[in-house]
C-alpha cells in the first residue's frame, strides 16, 4: 500500500433532505473539477478522475520505496462504470523504474461523477476499499488484486484506488452468470470465504481498530431510506419471468423479513465480510486459483451474509441444491482451520437459510432502480442472478427462517 488516511467511518441514513443536501454539495464540487480540471500535487491530494493524474504524482504514488525511478508518461485506456467510475492506464518509467519492475498496467477506481459520488457517499461506503486495502489484505493469504494506493477526501467524497490490472499480471478472467463453475472452483471459493471469516472471527479489532466497518443493521439502516422498499416492489414486477412458483406469496414479507435478518447478522459473534460477494467479484488467474475483488462495501456482520451472497448467485440452481450441504460441511472445516469455531451443522443450516435475503433484496433494487441511479448492470445479469437468488429464497424457506425468530 502507498497512501491512505486515518479511516473514518462515513454514515449516512438516507433522507430525501439529505439527499438534496449532497445533491447540491457533491454537484458543485463535480461541476467546479469539470471547469477547472484539478491536477493532485501532493501524494495526500486524492485526483477527482483517472485523467487528472500526472506523470509527476505517479511517480510520488508509484515510486515512493524508490529514490531514482519515476514516471516519464501516462496512457488512459478503456473506460467503464458501475457504483465507480473505472479505468485502465499504463505507465512508462526511466530507466531505473523499468530495471526495478515497477507496475506498468494499472487500474483506477474513483468517483469521478456526481452519481458516483452519491451512490457511495450516502451508502457510507467510502472508506470501504482504503480500509480493506491498508489494514487488512496485508494480513491475508487470499488471492485479492494488489493496490498501489487507496485514499478517499471525506469532504469532496472523491476517492480514488490504483491496483495492478490482473488481467495482464494473473491472466484473471473475471466471473459472470453465464460463467461455467465446477464444484471444485465452488471449493475454493468457499475456502476463501472461511479463510476471511476465520482470520477476522469475534476480533476486537472490528470494532476497536477497523473503525470504517459497520454491522448489518447499521448498513440496512443506511441504505433503506429514500424509497429503497419501492425499489425491490418494482424489481420483482421487472424480473417477474425469472422468478420462481410460491415467490409471489412472498412479496408483502420480504421486507420485514430482510429487515429481520439484517439484525440478526448484527448479534452474536461477529466477523470482517467482503459485504457484496456476488459471483461477478470473483475471477480466476492463470495458475487456476479463484480470487475476490471490489471491497467497497466490507462490514462486520454473520459469516453466513458473504456465505449466501455468494452461494446464491454463484451456481445453478440445479447444482446449489445439489451441493450446498457438500459446501457447507466443508466451510465450517475450513472456517475451523482458519480460526474460526467448530460450527454445528444444524445450527449453520439455520443461519444459511437466513441469511440470502440481503442478496435478494439488493438485486431486486438493482434491477428496480429509478431513472436517475446509476446502471450498474445489465438487465440480462440482474435476471439471471435474481433467478439464483429467488429460487435460493423459496428452496430454503428463508423468510420461514426468520418468522421462527420472531418479527
Amino acid at each position: 500500500m502507498s497512501q491512505t488516511q486515518a479511516i473514518q467511518p462515513v454514515t449516512s441514513g438516507i433522507t430525501k433532505g439529505l439527499i438534496a443536501r449532497k445533491f447540491v454539495e457533491m454537484g458543485t464540487y463535480v461541476l467546479w473539477e469539470k471547469a477547472i480540471k484539478p491536477k493532485p500535487h501532493s501524494i495526500k491530494d486524492v485526483p477527482y478522475a483517472t485523467e487528472a493524474m500526472t506523470p509527476q504524482w505517479l511517480t510520488k504514488v508509484l515510486c515512493k520505496d524508490h529514490p531514482g525511478a519515476r514516471v516519464t508518461s501516462v496512457d488512459f485506456g478503456a473506460v467503464s462504470a458501475g457504483t465507480t467510475n473505472r479505468r485502465l492506464f499504463s505507465v512508462t518509467y526511466n530507466d531505473e523504474g523499468t530495471r526495478l519492475g515497477l507496475p506498468t498496467r494499472l487500474y483506477n477506481k474513483c468517483t469521478q461523477t456526481l452519481a458516483s459520488r452519491l451512490m457511495v457517499g450516502l451508502a457510507g461506503i467510502l472508506p470501504g476499499e482504503p480500509g480493506f486495502y491498508s489494514r487488512v489484505q496485508p494480513e491475508l493469504s487470499i488471492e485479492t488484486p494488489r493496490a498501489l494506493y487507496a485514499a478517499y477526501d471525506p469532504r469532496t467524497w472523491r476517492s480514488a484506488v490504483i491496483l495492478e490490472d490482473i488481467a495482464t499480471t494473473k491472466g484473471a478472467k473475471f466471473c459472470y452468470t453465464g460463467t461455467p463453475i465446477s464444484k471444485p472452483q465452488i471449493e475454493d471459493i468457499v475456502s476463501i470465504l472461511a479463510a476471511l471469516h476465520g482470520k477476522y472471527w469475534n476480533s476486537p479489532r472490528l470494532h476497536s481498530e477497523f473503525t470504517w466497518l459497520r454491522t448489518q443493521a447499521q448498513f440496512h439502516a443506511d441504505i433503506a431510506g429514500a424509497g429503497a422498499m419501492e425499489q425491490c416492489l418494482v424489481g420483482i414486477d421487472r424480473s417477474a419471468s425469472v422468478l420462481p412458483a410460491g415467490f409471489g406469496a412472498l412479496r408483502e414479507k420480504l421486507w420485514p423479513a430482510y429487515v429481520k435478518s439484517m439484525e440478526l447478522g448484527s448479534q452474536g459473534p461477529m466477523t470482517f465480510l467482503h459485504g457484496d460477494s456476488h459471483f461477478g467479484n470473483y475471477y480466476q488467474i492463470s495458475s487456476g486459483a479463484m480470487g475476490l475483488c471490489d471491497w467497497q462495501v466490507s462490514l462486520k456482520g454473520l459469516w453466513a451474509y458473504d456465505y449466501c451472497y455468494t452461494l446464491s448467485s454463484a451456481i445453478s440452481v440445479e447444482n446449489r441444491r445439489a451441493w450446498e450441504r457438500d459446501l457447507l460441511r466443508l466451510y465450517i472445516d475450513r472456517l475451523h482451520a482458519a480460526g474460526g469455531p467448530k460450527l454445528s451443522f444444524d445450527e449453520a443450516w439455520l443461519r444459511y437459510r437466513q441469511q440470502p435475503l440481503y442478496a435478494l433484496h439488493a438485486w431486486l433494487r438493482t434491477i428496480g432502480r429509478t431513472a436517475n441511479q446509476p446502471r450498474m448492470h445489465t438487465d440480462e445479469f440482474c435476471l439471471a442472478t435474481l433467478e439464483r437468488m429467488s429460487n435460493t429464497v423459496v428452496d430454503l424457506e428463508s423468510v420461514k427462517a426468520i418468522e421462527q425468530e420472531g418479527l
